[in-house]
């Protein structure tokens, strides 16, 4: 059984990937560079000495073989926090620190041409930006501080023409792209995002996300703007929302998938074909290797799926599926089925908060849809599983989780033992959850045997902390607090009281482990990082036991059904046979539901019985083996791994 997928966005849902490529041969930020012929060209963003100059290194990169080549220095002298664009297969950079010169690089030659020099202040890492036969540049970090200028370079009269300064505040390290008759800017220390019109000469505010970022690379692609990491306005790395996509007639941006450790501040990036390829910069937060690139697939970004693709008031019988606008094109289908089943139901053209009705409890569902982008093709989402409720509170109630709370480098559980239970479960990271994976009985006033056995670093002893989920709600109260204990070292076993009173129900279990002294409850300690693990699993709440003590009764061995848990094929033992009245096999799930009932004759058994379970979907099912007159001769609960 899985856990309902609240929210996914098209980070997930993007038919992408990063691939990681070799490392760079130089680590540096505030590199440029730009893709010509099947290769990359950079200029490096800091100096080196050359024969007693220092200068910017010329890089060729061949995407063929992975491979970088030094094509000597670039003729200007000692530059830094430049800035370059490409345009017309060729690449335009300049100023830097002290510096308003501009200069031309033909990679079809290999030639440098110098450019005429803005006649504006010198700054470092300003707007600039190569689009419709000019160049336009503007703000930085000038001598005596930021600005917010903005100057026009025309290639037909090779002159620079100042303009209208850019509305808001100064800023140095923006974010920008040319797309049609625009140029965009934003960020740099700033929170909001302009338009430049091109034909009007006139600034334009656009929607101001994302905000205030600063020290990043940008690019245009097919229409569309393109940022890439960098930081906060003070400096923090951004963490989340670090690749987007802005699409001008929507005035929108949208995620697309990033890794943390991907980070850079002042990184940069080329594109190659349909390629992007993304290096340089400092990763700072967790001292990450600065010589990482990787590649990412743009045209994926043709075709995008909504940002947003949810289930929603889900019920025992029905289920809505939601979604929000693609911006690229319209949702034309959708599909969905029972989990394992061979054909999807399809539904054309569907309308959003779409209602799935006449489904079945307790019972996973998946579905998925297509977006059609008309020439841009057409792109499926990943599949997505819900489970209808009705399967207890264990599933159905949305229990508090822990996966940032808990580090468990040298504190962790190995192993568990329920009454007749076991988990050998290692290094789960902090937090794993079971609730699929076992069926654990207990009864009300009656008693839990519990073996623990974790894994501790030397000299440290450990707290364990046992709640089961006594009435149901989704909450572990303080009272549902059944088991703790300080002080411990290694192995122990121990005997649980259970209440006597309680809901019956499948219902959660919750066990904790940590070194620290705190209090901590069942949902954590408020954010803060804690030495140990957590492990959640499923108890069935009974008021008398259901497993069956009778089964000795009628001359059949314990666990006379077998293995458990099971994947495709399930056994009888062949000497539980005998002369027993054995007529058929009855198998249900949990919520009480026949799911098939098998009949065998005795003369056509020789060896142990094979029972065919290959279409149950993953959960808890009751064996039972019935006699005469639907008596119950064995019964065993089994999970279907």
């Amino acid at each position: 059984l899985h856990l309902l997928c609240i929210l996914l966005c098209s980070t997930l849902m993007l038919q992408a990937q990063w691939v990681e490529l070799g490392q760079v041969p130089f680590e540096d930020h505030h590199t440029n560079g730009f893709g010509f012929g099947g290769k990359g060209y950079i200029i490096q963003g800091s100096p080196i000495n050359y024969s007693g100059q220092l200068r910017n290194t010329l890089w060729e990169y061949d995407p063929a073989t992975d491979q970088w080549t030094s094509m000597g220095a670039e003729p200007s002298l000692d530059r830094t926090f430049g800035i370059g664009d490409e345009m017309d297969d060729k690449y335009y950079f300049g100023f830097g620190v002290g510096r308003n010169d501009m200069w031309e690089f033909d990679p079809a030659t290999n030639e440098f041409s110098q450019m005429p020099s803005c006649p504006c202040l010198g700054r470092a890492h300003p707007a600039f930006v190569a689009h419709n036969n000019k160049i336009f540049m503007g703000a930085g970090s000038g001598p005596n501080g930021d600005l917010q200028d903005w100057w026009i370079f025309d290639f037909d009269t090779m002159e620079w023409d100042q303009m209208p300064n850019m509305p808001g505040s100064i800023r140095h390290h923006p974010y920008q792209f040319g797309i049609g008759d625009d140029i965009f800017v934003g960020g740099g220390h700033r929170d909001n995002w302009l338009r430049w019109d091109i034909e009007e000469e006139s600034w334009t505010a656009i929607d101001n996300f994302p905000s205030s970022r600063v020290a990043g690379t940008q690019f245009s692609y097919k229409d569309k703007g393109f940022v890439l990491s960098g930081d906060l306005v003070n400096h923090a790395p951004v963490l989340e929302e670090e690749f987007l996509v802005y699409f001008p007639e929507q005035d929108a941006w949208h995620e697309l998938p990033f890794e943390q450790e991907m980070h850079r501040w002042a990184g940069s990036s080329f594109i190659i074909g349909e390629d992007l390829y993304y290096f340089g910069g400092l990763h700072y937060i967790d001292n990450n290797s600065n010589f990482r690139m990787w590649k990412f697939d743009l045209s994926t970004t043709d075709c995008m799926l909504p940002d947003r693709l949810l289930e929603f008031n889900v019920t025992e019988n029905t289920a809505g599926i939601s979604w929000s606008q693609s911006p690229t094109g319209e949702v034309d289908i959708l599909q969905w089925r029972e989990t394992g089943a061979a054909d999807w139901t399809e539904v054309v053209d569907p309308t959003t908060n779409f209602i799935l009705d006449d489904l079945t409890s307790c019972t996973e569902y998946e579905f998925r849809i297509s977006v059609n982008c008309g020439s841009d093709g057409q792109s499926f989402s990943d599949i997505i599983a819900f489970t209808t409720k009705g399967c207890g509170s264990c599933v159905d109630e949305e229990f508090c989780e822990l996966e940032m709370d808990f580090d468990s480098d040298n504190a962790y559980i190995d192993r568990v033992r329920f009454n007749g239970y076991e988990n050998t479960s290692g290094n789960n990271g902090g937090f794993a959850s079971f609730v699929s994976a076992n069926d654990i009985e207990i009864v009300l006033g009656g008693e839990l045997d519990f073996e623990l056995t974790p894994q501790i670093a030397s000299g440290l002893d450990y707290i364990a902390k046992l709640w089961i989920d006594m009435d149901g709600d989704g909450v572990f109260g303080d009272e549902e607090l059944l088991f703790d204990e300080s002080g411990l070292s290694g192995a122990i076993e121990r005997t649980v009281a259970i209440p006597e009173s309680g809901v019956e129900d499948i219902s959660r279990l919750r066990l904790h482990i940590n070194t620290q002294t705190p209090i901590v409850g069942a949902c954590g300690f408020n954010g803060i990082v804690i030495t140990g693990e957590a492990e959640d699993y499923c108890v069935n709440i009974v008021e008398t036991a259901t497993t069956s003590n009778n089964n000795l009764a009628f001359g059949f061995e314990d666990k006379a059904i077998y293995p458990n848990p099971f994947g495709g094929e399930v056994f009888i033992k062949s000497l539980e046979f005998g002369t027993k009245g054995f007529e058929r096999m009855r198998i249900q799930d949990i919520t009480g539901r026949v799911i098939s009932e098998i009949e065998f004759s005795k003369d056509q058994i020789s060896g142990d019985l094979k029972i065919p379970v290959q279409e149950l979907n993953p959960g808890v099912y009751l064996f039972q083996i019935l006699g005469e007159n639907n008596s119950i001769l064995y019964q065993d609960k089994l999970i279907r791994q």
